[in-house]
């Protein structure tokens, strides 16, 4: 397998800025300003037209990748949940109807607010589900759970948790 992503590509945006100010000093007419608006605007549909299309995106999979799918996954994923967890910036609201993936502890109340509640209980909320990811993306990708020796003891239920959470909170997985 090998996989190559360059950085995301950000729309560029035109400053009309120049034409309303040539506007205002009556350098040029009302006509030309909607002209020039609508060429400048074109001018950069077709410049991020193609500024989006040089964001380079190579995959290539072979044919053994796909034995064994999940661990190759997982050791894609796990670093990925790990810088995502290290770069702590944000965290999604979960409120109380997400309450059954939390312990005790982490529970919130029906009538919780999280634009005027705390903020500490949602990062410590989503710090717990990233923690349960990470540890069943772990486990999976060091392959401790297919070793028969008595060292390696592996809670397959929070394994299996982790993974429910990557599935079921997998459109927050973004920074």
């Amino acid at each position: 397998m090998k996989i190559f992503i360059s950085n995301y590509r950000h729309f560029i945006s035109p400053s009309y800025k120049f034409i309303d100010k040539l506007h205002q000093e009556e350098k040029i007419n009302e006509n030309i300003k909607n002209k020039l608006d609508k060429f400048v605007t074109k001018l950069f549909d077709l410049i991020n037209k193609i500024w989006k299309k040089l964001r380079i995106e190579y995959i290539h999979v072979d044919k053994w990748d796909v034995h064994s799918m999940d661990i190759t996954l997982a050791k894609i994923i796990h670093p990925m949940l790990l810088e995502l967890q290290k770069q702590d910036v944000n965290y999604p609201i979960l409120g109380s109807e997400h309450n059954d993936c939390f312990p005790e502890k982490l529970q919130v109340q029906t009538d919780f607010d999280p634009e005027f509640d705390d903020d500490e209980i949602m990062i410590l909320r989503w710090n717990y589900l990233l923690e349960e990811m990470i540890y069943a993306f772990g486990i999976i990708s060091s392959e401790v759970q297919y070793n028969d020796t008595e060292m390696y003891t592996v809670d397959s239920e929070r394994v299996q948790k982790g993974l429910q959470y990557f599935g079921r909170f997998y459109n927050s997985l973004w920074n």
